[in-house]
């Protein structure tokens, strides 16, 4: 299983290439101008070329759109922590004359976004929404990718499957707040999961240093 987390290198954006006997070099690019959108990518060699990346966002809706644009063609499953919403529209509802508030997660051409309201609009509580969006390459939706909500159902956490030449992936990402409080939160809740698939690739920003990552 590769094991990816945002705070094993300097910056916030790391890309892991599934299926390799290991990484090569960790080459430096960048996203915008913003200090925090430097970032790193592990190159890891593969005949499958899936590439997933991990990226904290910081809350930025306008950010999240562009780097959409920027990695098409460049990764093929992007797992963004701290994914903002946008409140666009009310939707009848029945028990609130005003209708009940629609959230909506970023979105950009050449993607598809996963989440468990994925065929309606956002009208639950606002601080209840993931924490963690995947976005999947449109060229990749013949893999028949699905969030697997009957398995791991947490606002700081998701994990995908699909379906290349044959071979299914298992991708999880997770964000974790700081502080142990929230650490434990939805890591105690993967310990329950006893019905986890074995992991292709785990990532997120678990704002963790490495040794405590490896040791874990």
């Amino acid at each position: 299983m590769a094991i990816l987390d945002n705070d094993q290198f300097t910056d916030v954006i790391d890309d892991v290439r599934l299926d390799s006997p290991g990484p090569s070099t960790t080459q430096p690019e960048s996203f915008g101008d913003a200090e925090h959108n430097q970032y790193n990518r592990e190159i890891i060699t593969s005949p499958d070329s899936l590439i997933v990346t991990s990226w904290n966002c910081a809350g930025s809706y306008s950010d999240v759109t562009a780097f959409l644009e920027v990695r098409r063609g460049k990764s093929d499953v992007i797992f963004v922590q701290e994914i903002p919403y946008k409140h666009i529209r009310n939707v009848q509802s029945t028990t609130n004359a005003s209708g009940d508030a629609a959230w909506y997660p970023p979105k950009a051409a050449g993607w598809e976004y996963l989440d468990q309201y994925a065929d309606g609009p956002k009208c639950a509580d606002k601080k209840l929404l993931p924490t963690v969006m995947c976005y999947v390459a449109s060229s990749l939706l013949a893999s028949n990718p699905k969030l697997m909500t009957h398995v791991v159902n947490h606002r700081d956490a998701a994990l995908i499957s699909l379906t290349i030449g044959k071979r299914p992936y298992y991708l999880l990402g997770v964000y974790q707040k700081p502080g142990r409080a929230e650490y434990e939160r939805a890591i105690r809740y993967l310990t329950t999961r006893h019905n986890l698939p074995k992991l292709d690739a785990l990532v997120g920003d678990f704002n963790l240093h490495q040794e405590n990552l490896q040791s874990s």
